[in-house]
């Protein structure tokens, strides 16, 4: 489990996996070498405030299907192993940017 703060956490074991090709860098490799990763959170698994739904939708953009699953490819490396770090890494900096609020005006 990720925390990302006293309400929001993620759930590692709802992340999945797969190997895709990759696009990017590779050299002879890219046509036989599944480097790149998408990886797939279904938010439907927990109960997430509204608010955190809004924001997600709102700074996610089309990553996040009408069915609640956040779906990030990272083909950027060469490595399997690093582009998986980079998807996680992801769709944390994008978890903590949408547990973000403006405070109220008075």
């Amino acid at each position: 489990m990720i925390f990302i703060n006293e309400k929001i956490s993620i759930f590692e074991k709802n992340i999945s996996y797969k190997a895709i090709k990759s696009s990017g860098p590779g050299g002879q490799n890219i046509n036989k070498v599944s480097t790149g990763i998408c990886l797939k959170y279904n938010l439907n698994h927990h109960r997430y405030p509204s608010w955190f739904i809004k924001n997600l939708k709102k700074y996610s953009g089309s990553l996040l299907s009408k069915n609640k699953v956040l779906t990030i490819k990272a083909n950027s490396y060469r490595s399997q192993v690093r582009n998986k770090e980079d998807a996680l890494n992801r769709i944390i900096k994008l978890f903590k940017k949408s547990c973000l609020t403006k405070k109220k005006r008075i």
